[in-house]
């Protein structure tokens, strides 16, 4: 092969290797749902659907949806619709903000929240001084913390979800003071469903929610999977 046929060979090589570049990189654009089984979009600057089945980011599309989209020569990605607003998970956080003491030898639901420690988003709701409701169908992971004052030789919590205990711990031996129990756990839940938490202890004893550990006394509820 002669100098010049090497080089136009180098060349036209580049070009291909570029040119291959350019096919795989996104370009941004909109389009219209025109089928969801499978779903098909056409672009704006096409005369039909595009024959390519593409991948839909933040939630369902229907029929007739405007939407923008990510497509390369061999690829479409829906990544969401045009005016509409992508709806936050429902998850919620409750964490004390007064103390509580709890008898010897009974169980006690616990009321430490308020609205000045609770951070809220998406489909849940507040219950009170205790709990929390989801308003979503879903499987959810729930959680709970509580730190003690003083000592007995044991204390429990339990997490309660439409009446049911669905996570339990209990410290036994408790230590003279400071003790924390912890439970978490993915469970399904359906709507209007309260989650809240409940407490014994063989002494009676308070909660601890000074400044340091208020976060080590929560619950919270997070929407992990709808249906």
């Amino acid at each position: 092969m002669s100098g010049v046929s090497r080089a136009f060979r180098q060349v036209w090589d580049a070009l291909a290797a570029l040119r291959a570049r350019v096919d795989a990189k996104p370009t941004q654009t909109q389009g219209r749902v025109t089928s969801v089984n499978p779903v098909r979009v056409q672009l704006d600057s096409d005369s039909s659907p595009s024959p390519l089945t593409p991948r839909v980011l933040n939630g369902d599309v229907q029929v007739g949806d405007r939407v923008t989209v990510l497509h390369t020569k061999h690829d479409l990605t829906v990544i969401g619709v045009v005016g509409k607003t992508v709806d936050l998970a429902p998850a919620g956080r409750r964490v004390a903000v007064r103390s509580q003491t709890i008898p010897q030898d009974t169980v006690t639901r616990l009321e430490i929240f308020g609205s000045s420690g609770d951070d809220i988003t998406g489909d849940i709701s507040t219950v009170g001084t205790y709990g929390l409701q989801v308003n979503v169908p879903g499987w959810y992971s729930v959680s709970a913390g509580l730190r003690w004052q003083d000592s007995s030789t044991a204390t429990q919590l339990r997490i309660v979800a439409g009446g049911s205990t669905v996570a339990f711990d209990m410290t036994r031996p408790a230590d003279s003071g400071g003790t924390t129990n912890m439970a978490t756990t993915h469970v399904r839940l359906n709507a209007g469903t309260v989650i809240f938490c409940n407490v014994y202890t063989t002494t009676a004893r308070s909660t601890n929610t000074t400044s340091s550990f208020m976060d080590s006394c929560f619950l919270s509820a997070v929407l992990i999977a709808r249906g």
